[in-house]
Formats: structure tokens, C-alpha cells, sequence
């Protein structure tokens, strides 16, 4: 057998755009995917880093004349030249920006940043020792000094302040002929890679509609398809930031390179207090009285190699908490979780997640550092801090569910991660319709095996009345169904299968009176007396609350034999 051969569709998650999963098979195009996220996500990249949606909010960001928005202020005399010399890039890009002395003052107005943080950067060369002001929402000036060869600066502030970028003379400075490029303005509080724009802001990565080719683990890329998640927490990568509260604890913000492959972890250090030492936020706003909740972090060990994941507040008996190890990613200890899971992202980072039911509406998620000789109460862990020692700590998340999600960033307010949807219809002659074989490999994953849900991927009509299905249960069941004109027509179901982290292959065959269902090369159901329902769409993933990981989904307009599908399913 020839599966690339017999095969009418093949999908293999490697070829993609913007609404759309290529197909290796038809080569026509008449099988790609139609692919929908009406938002933003995350995702794990080939280099193994968290990758996220990032827009730069600055347009025309190498032109800085009036044509790019920029104005002299208050009387100043300042004269721009496009295009003057070469850009750091080695275009002919870069503006000349000529002062005419000093309390010279050059501004632009940003939109688009919402009441949020952010940062304003930009490449600026000179004169050697001579220094220029930047400031952004109503920061104070930051003077910068400049080298004759070019160099990037930033400088952070709060359009809640002021949505005004400005380069100015007017403080201290001795700048008078510079040249720059490379203008950017995003949300948050760090300085990522320059995204160029012109007419419009512009926005890469992961931005809504572009299909998640997921490479968590390592290995090959996978489909990754997820139900909506909102995370709840605030800030959730600024822990500087008011919203966090600091119980005998400091942070330094930005102290390390974090798993998105930025300089944007903090650090948490305690205090020289004997007790507890927790960096705190209240989630009880978003609580529902018995629902399921996941709440999770980042983790590096640093001069402390242990941390703690609570859920603080009244009500919890026993209060929600978990102690781990950042050496190795061992669980030391557990108490009111109904599960916790701990994941290496690579470079010494874990993520720690704890899921727990609602008990109380009183509700906050905590990160602690650990030394060595904490001590566990029944609500809390204490030791005596020592002033300079901690942990490094990232992106927490806190989201409805039984199960940690793909990490969603938030600023000031919450934000929602929209379904995942992977689908093609109108392909009734790439599917058998007398006969036919669906085929999916696909990882579950670690953070997924656990709370309440399914995952199916199907053939239909359009409607569940007509279709052919793959299904497997965060309990590690699993199930291959079949109805035509609405009627359940098979039902192979083994509730006792024991699906377990890592990858797996199903495949079911069907023709009239002889379907058959093979899992991970073994034979795992027949039946021999059901009709075959009339199909026309591929549908990779259809949840209750369940994320799929897909590495290969495959059509066949024929009934493989029982050896073909063996060969086809073996690990």
C-alpha cells in the first residue's frame, strides 16, 4: 500500500497562510483546509520559544517628516529629510533630523494603544557622546547617548497619560544634526523585534486566522486546535505592575530572558520577613461557584530551585496549593488541586499549572519563591527570606476549564482567545461514498489528559445526522461512531482504552455492513450490519472543551484492507 497513492486528501500541517491549511493531496487545491480564529493567539515555534501576535502601532515608521505624522512643537525649528542615508537595514531609509538649537521639540500622535502600557523605540545615530531626550505617554524624558553608529533605545509610559511619542532638546540634551529610523510603538513593556509599516499598523505572528503549527515537545509541527479561553489576570507578564499585590516580596522587572525568547521575566525575590512571601491577584471577580478553573505560570529556578502555585482565599478546604521542584519539574507536595501539571519549555522554564473547583467566590491566584526550608501549613508555605534570593517567573494565566491552555497575554483588561475551526466541505468526490477510510495522527497532550471533555474529527453533510467519527475522552476513552439519516448506526465505544500522553494513530474503515476501528496498530471494533451515510465535508476538530493536536489527517474514497490499516496505525 501506498498511502500518499490512495489517498484523495492528505493533510500534513506544514503549508499554511492566513484562512488556510495547504493539502499535499489533491495537488490541485481543491482539498486545502479552510481554516478560522477570530483572534489572537499563541503558539511554540520550531526554536521551541512562545510565539505571539506583536503589532507595531507606528505607522510610516521610517519616515520621519510630516508625511509620517511627526510635527515641531511650541515655536521649535526642525527640519526632516526623508531617505537621507543608509538604515540600519542598508536601505537608503533613514531621516535626518536637523534641530536648530535647543528646547526643540518633535512629536507624534499614536493611535490604537487603548489605555495600555507601552514602549517607543527607535535607532537614532550621531554625534559621539552627545545626548538626545525620547519620551513616550507622559513619561519623564529619557536621555539617551548617542554613538556615531546607530543604536536602538526605548522608553516605556501610559497612553492612560499621554498617547504622544516626542524626541526633543529640551532637557539637558546636545543633539542638534541626528539621524533615525525604525520607529515602533507596542503594548507592553518591552521592545520586541521591528516590524515595519507604512499606511497602517502592522502585525505578526500568530494574529487571527493564521493556523497555529505547534511545535511543543520538539518533533514535527502539529496542528494545534484549541476550544475559547479567556485569561482573567491582569498584567499577566508585568508583575511590577500595581495590579499584583506584594506580600514581603520585590520584583525586578525584565530581569531575564523569559520562554518567548525576551528579556522580559521578572524576578521575585522575598524579603528578610519570617512567614509568607506571595506575589498575589484576585480573580474573584471572574468566579463562578462550582466551576472548574486552571490557574498556571511560568517558573526558572534562580538562587531559590522551588515555588509554590496557590489559590488564596476563603472557603478553600484545603487551600488549593502545590510546592515544585525547578531543578527537575517534580511535584514535591499537593493539597486541594483536583490535578496539577508541571511541563518543561526548555532553558530551565516549567510551567506550573493547578486545577481546582470553586468552592468560595473569594479567589486569588499567588506565586510564591521557595528557599529550601519552607514549611507547609494547611494554608500556606513560610520560611525566613533572606533579601536578595528568588525565582524567575512568567506569563500567568488563570482561565474557566480543567486543563491549562495555550498562554494568552493580557495588559489591562482581560482577553479572550477565540476557537480554533479547520474544516473543508463540498469535497463529496474526495470522499468515498459507498466506501472509505478516515485516518488521524494526532499527540494528546500533557496539560490535556485531565477534567471533562472529547475531541472528535469527523466526515459529514454538514450536519450530525451523516457522518463517520474519531473520538477520544480526557478520561482515556475512546470512540468511533457512525450515523446516517440521523440514526446511530455504530457505536464503537471502549471506555477502558487508557488513551495516555503522547502519539497516537486511529483510523476507521467503512462499507456497507463492514466497518472496522484500529488504534495505534491494533484492531479495536467491527460491526457488520450498518448502512454508510452520504458525506461531503472534513471537519478536524469538533470539542467539548478538548484541544487537538494533529500531525496527519488522510481521506480515502475506499475501505483499506484490515493489514493496510494495521500498517496504517502502527506506531
Amino acid at each position: 500500500m501506498s498511502t500518499y497513492t490512495d489517498a484523495s486528501l492528505i493533510m500534513f500541517p506544514s503549508g499554511y497562510k492566513e484562512d488556510k491549511i495547504y493539502s499535499l493531496k489533491p495537488t490541485d487545491g481543491s482539498g486545502d483546509l479552510t481554516f478560522t480564529r477570530a483572534s489572537t493567539a499563541t503558539r511554540v515555534n520550531a526554536d521551541g520559544l512562545i510565539e505571539k501576535a506583536r503589532t507595531n502601532l507606528n505607522t510610516y515608521s521610517q519616515n520621519f517628516t510630516a508625511t509620517g505624522g511627526w510635527a515641531a512643537l511650541f515655536g521649535s525649528t526642525i527640519t526632516p529629510t526623508a531617505n537621507y542615508g543608509t538604515a540600519p537595514d542598508g536601505t537608503t531609509t533613514s531621516t535626518r533630523i536637523v534641530f536648530s538649537g535647543g528646547s526643540q521639540i518633535y512629536s507624534k500622535t499614536i493611535s490604537g494603544l487603548t489605555g495600555n502600557i507601552g514602549v517607543f523605540s527607535l535607532w537614532i545615530k550621531g554625534t559621539a557622546g552627545q545626548t538626545i531626550a525620547i519620551t513616550y505617554g507622559g513619561a519623564s524624558d529619557k536621555l539617551v547617548t548617542l554613538g556615531s553608529g546607530w543604536t536602538r533605545f526605548n522608553t516605556n509610559g501610559n497612553s492612560a497619560s499621554n498617547n504622544t511619542i516626542y524626541i526633543n532638546t529640551f532637557i539637558s540634551a546636545t543633539a542638534r544634526d541626528i539621524e533615525v529610523w525604525g520607529g515602533q510603538v507596542e503594548l507592553g513593556d518591552i521592545a520586541t523585534d521591528y516590524i515595519p509599516t507604512t499606511t497602517t499598523a502592522v502585525s505578526v505572528g500568530m494574529t487571527a486566522d493564521v493556523p497555529r503549527i505547534d511545535y511543543t515537545g520538539g518533533g514535527c509541527g502539529k496542528l494545534l486546535l484549541e476550544p475559547q479561553r479567556t485569561n482573567s489576570i491582569l498584567y499577566s507578564e508585568e508583575f511590577d505592575n500595581a495590579v499584583w499585590g506584594k506580600s514581603n516580596i520585590t520584583i525586578t522587572a525584565n530581569a531575564a530572558t523569559s520562554p518567548d525568547g525576551y528579556q522580559n521575566a521578572e524576578k521575585i525575590i522575598s524579603d528578610t520577613s519570617s512567614g509568607s512571601h506571595i506575589l498575589f491577584q484576585s480573580v474573584s471577580a471572574s468566579i463562578s461557584l462550582g466551576t472548574t478553573y486552571t490557574y498556571s505560570f511560568f517558573a526558572k529556578a534562580a538562587e531559590y530551585t522551588k515555588a509554590g502555585i496557590r489559590i488564596g482565599g476563603t472557603g478553600y478546604a484545603p487551600q488549593p496549593m502545590a510546592a515544585i521542584n525547578l531543578s527537575t519539574g517534580a511535584i514535591i507536595s499537593q493539597q486541594g488541586f483536583t490535578s496539577v501539571s508541571v511541563v518543561s519549555y526548555g532553558n530551565g522554564w516549567y510551567r506550573i499549572a493547578g486545577t481546582y473547583v470553586a468552592t468560595s467566590a473569594d479567589a486569588n491566584s499567588n506565586i510564591i519563591p521557595l528557599s529550601d526550608s519552607f514549611a507547609t501549613s494547611s494554608f500556606n508555605y513560610t520560611f525566613t527570606g533572606d533579601g536578595t534570593s528568588g525565582i524567575l517567573a512568567f506569563g500567568a494565566m488563570h482561565e474557566a476549564g480543567s486543563y491549562v491552555s495555550s498562554y494568552v497575554k493580557t495588559l489591562a483588561s482581560s482577553v479572550t482567545r477565540l476557537a480554533d475551526a479547520a474544516y473543508k466541505t463540498g469535497i463529496s468526490s474526495l470522499i468515498g461514498q459507498t466506501q472509505g477510510t478516515l485516518f488521524c495522527d494526532f499527540n494528546v497532550l500533557p496539560s490535556t489528559l485531565a477534567g471533562s471533555y472529547y475531541v472528535e474529527t469527523f466526515l459529514n453533510d454538514g450536519t450530525s445526522n451523516n457522518k463517520v467519527a474519531l473520538t477520544y475522552y480526557a478520561d482515556g476513552r475512546i470512540q468511533f461512531v457512525a450515523f446516517a439519516s440521523g440514526s446511530l448506526v455504530v457505536n464503537i465505544d471502549l471506555p477502558s482504552y487508557g488513551l495516555t500522553v503522547g502519539k497516537h494513530k486511529f483510523a476507521f474503515a467503512y462499507k456497507l455492513n463492514d466497518y472496522v476501528a484500529y488504534a495505534d496498530g491494533a484492531l479495536v471494533g467491527t460491526d457488520t450490519s450498518a448502512t454508510v451515510p452520504s458525506m461531503s465535508a472534513l471537519n478536524l476538530y469538533d470539542t467539548i472543551g478538548g484541544t487537538h493536536a494533529i500531525n496527519q489527517a488522510i481521506v480515502f474514497p475506499t475501505r483499506l484492507s484490515n493489514a493496510e490499516l494495521a500498517t496504517l496505525t502502527t506506531l
